[in-house]
């Protein structure tokens, strides 16, 4: 696996450039070694740490829009992006009222999402919408649940899987970091891998 020194300061120009622009959905998801999408806290803000917050930052800047579910969003107190106006997969809008992305949206105008399913099949309807309003590049930072029915849906999507606060020693199989918080995903596969600093960038691909 390729490993990158990159200086103090630079990581989010590090990732902007190694990961390429996309065309339809790429998901984002940071774990740690032993496969938790969350912490303690109930966040992943305590799975994750610096580098993994500016390779997301990196992806966001990339991004037409980014889309996340109601259930992340209260978790993760969500506030608005600088970079790209935030959709919200959700049936009640309206309990989404006192989140900081909400209350202060920003430069741009938030969007919410329905569907009348809550399976796979809904994704199919959500990119339609998302493609009717010019969006091309979509960043989808849904939890593990919701990133499985993303995976198994009929569209294409690309996967950056970030694993934080590794030891140099730790050299498992690509697959076998990914069965451990998406243990029923088969059709992945993988584009790259790489290391940086105290995380593995995992990067995958269903077509």
């Amino acid at each position: 696996m390729e490993t990158f020194q990159v200086a103090e300061g630079q990581d989010f120009n590090f990732f902007a450039a190694k990961i390429p622009q996309w065309k339809g959905w790429l998901a984002s998801l940071v774990m740690d070694a032993e496969g938790n999408a969350v912490g303690t806290d109930g966040t992943s803000k305590t799975v994750g740490n610096d580098t993994d917050l500016q390779l997301l930052l990196s992806l966001r800047a990339k991004a037409d829009v980014i889309v996340t579910t109601g259930k992340t969003a209260r978790a993760e107190n969500y506030k608005a992006s600088r970079f790209a106006p935030i959709a919200f997969i959700t049936r009640h809008p309206e309990s989404l009222a006192t989140l900081p992305a909400v209350v202060n949206p920003g430069a741009f105008e938030n969007i919410f999402l329905t569907s009348s399913s809550g399976d796979s099949s809904m994704f199919k309807g959500l990119d339609k919408e998302l493609s009717e309003r010019g969006f091309e590049s979509v960043l989808f930072e849904g939890g593990a649940s919701s990133l499985t029915e993303l995976l198994t849906s009929e569209l294409p999507v690309r996967l950056v899987l970030s694993i934080a606060n590794v030891p140099q020693a730790y050299q498992p199989s690509p697959r076998a970091i990914l069965s451990k918080t998406l243990p029923t995903i088969g059709e992945l596969k993988l584009e790259g891998q790489f290391r940086i600093a105290n995380n593995l960038v995992l990067l995958w691909y269903k077509p």
